[in-house]
């Protein structure tokens, strides 16, 4: 028998042996299976690039493109450390919607067909086909629906970037783009809020969507959030001095009411939480070393300032109105003690003309001139607030009753709330209101 392996020369009539022939066959047998062996290789590294084993773990068959929450390894560093290096695959459950121990944004979307048990391909990041159950047809983003595998459903937001789906409502097919979601923001309306204490707040929230344009129209939507929320502006309060929104209540109140927020009683000037049914951009505060983290919900709103002055309050008390006329020019009768002599020139004790700058209704001796019939109460009413850099200005206008109780000229007063080398308290001057002069 001859050489079944010799190499023939060119022109030479070529005969192949059954040993020859057969050896080609298993050299490319072997070859085929290396090929086969290096693109095992390969898949078991597809993680890498956003493409992960996951097994079908929703107990239940599932169709390609179908949708499952990743979650932990199918085999641990535990159980099997070179098994978990070289091949690891991932459990896919059906996916919570909820945003605390859920899966949003923890998912996978089925490359293939899979029966219950089975293990097969998912794009865990990238983008891939995928079906998604379109709520508005303006958004942009979309993520797991709770309790459903069949599609993602699309949202205002989400951690997959629709790049392209069809158009309408409901059930459509899709091209996303598996990506991370790190925004936490959403709107939300507010209840009627709870006090703390100490010019603090707890406000109950209920998330919300925009539903048509201008005022009103708001509905509850988005992931359906809802709980307490916080106002970082009250966060350094303490009822007394200067607050968060940079109001100094004890100076505000001593300024506008002439009393001590110490004293007795309630206070005339107090901060107002943010009112019931305000909408506000809520943020999500995550914190905390345990398995679950702890979650909070924050929002910023600069508090208002309310102030009620009382007439009790004011500047202005009760005083007589008859002037006792003293120095020269006095009035009247001024009957400077007729019987006793005076040392100087005497004012001549007849109540002579002197003049007196009262009205000229004040007749008969013995009168003063510009006085009226009883006493006068003037009171003080603010009729303007105006905020400046370093200080709250207060116009006020002065009533004086009972003689008919007209309104005076309007005055400004400044009420400093900081202290500044060139900020002054004005004192507000009444004008001689219902004085002589």
């Amino acid at each position: 028998m001859g050489d079944a392996y010799k190499k023939v020369q060119t022109g030479e009539k070529l005969k192949i042996a059954a040993e020859t022939f057969n050896t080609m066959i298993d050299a490319a047998l072997d070859f085929k299976a290396r090929q086969q062996g290096r693109g095992q290789d390969a898949q078991r590294r597809f993680y890498q690039s956003g493409i992960f084993p996951v097994r079908n773990a929703s107990g239940t068959d599932r169709d390609q493109f179908d949708v499952v929450a990743v979650g932990s390894p199918i085999i641990g560093p535990s159980d099997n450390l070179p098994e978990f290096k070289n091949r690891p695959a991932l459990e896919g459950a059906t996916p919570s919607g909820a945003l605390v121990g859920g899966d949003i944004g923890r998912f996978g979307i089925l490359q293939e067909p899979c029966k219950a048990g089975e293990i097969v391909s998912a794009v865990i990041s990238g983008v891939t086909v995928a079906k998604v159950y379109v709520t508005a047809e303006w958004h942009e983003k979309a993520d797991v629906r709770n309790g459903a595998c069949a599609s993602l459903i699309s949202a205002e937001q989400g951690s997959a970037t629709i790049l392209w789906k069809e158009s309408g409502l409901g059930l459509r097919w899709a091209i996303v783009r598996l990506d991370d979601w790190v925004v936490t923001e959403f709107w939300a309306k507010l209840g009627v809020p709870t006090s703390l204490g100490y010019n603090r707040w707890q406000y109950p929230f209920v998330e919300v969507q925009k539903a048509d344009t201008g005022y009103g129209n708001w509905q509850p939507g988005g992931f359906g959030r809802s709980g307490y929320a916080y106002n970082t502006v009250e966060d350094p309060n303490d009822g007394q001095g200067q607050e968060g929104n940079g109001v100094d209540i004890d100076r505000l109140i001593q300024c506008i009411c002439g009393e001590s927020s110490s004293g007795s009683g309630t206070p005339c000037c107090r901060l107002l939480p943010a009112g019931t049914g305000a909408i506000v951009r809520i943020k999500e505060v995550r914190f905390g070393y345990g398995s679950q983290p702890t979650v909070e919900y924050w929002f910023q709103f600069e508090n208002e300032v309310d102030c009620c002055p009382t007439s009790s309050s004011s500047s202005g008390s009760s005083f007589s109105s008859s002037s006792s006329s003293s120095g020269s020019g006095s009035s009247g009768s001024g009957s400077s003690s007729g019987s006793g002599s005076s040392s100087g020139p005497s004012s001549s004790g007849s109540g002579s003309s002197g003049s007196s700058s009262g009205p000229p209704s004040s007749s008969g001796s013995g009168s003063s001139s510009g006085s009226s019939s009883g006493p006068v109460t003037k009171v003080t009413v603010v009729t303007g607030v105006e905020c400046l850099d370093c200080a709250i200005r207060i116009k006020t206008r002065e009533i004086t009753l009972p003689a008919g109780a007209t309104l005076g000229d309007e005055q400004t007063q400044e009420c400093p709330l900081c202290d500044s080398s060139s900020g002054n308290s004005s004192s507000g001057t009444s004008g001689g209101m219902g004085s002589s002069s």
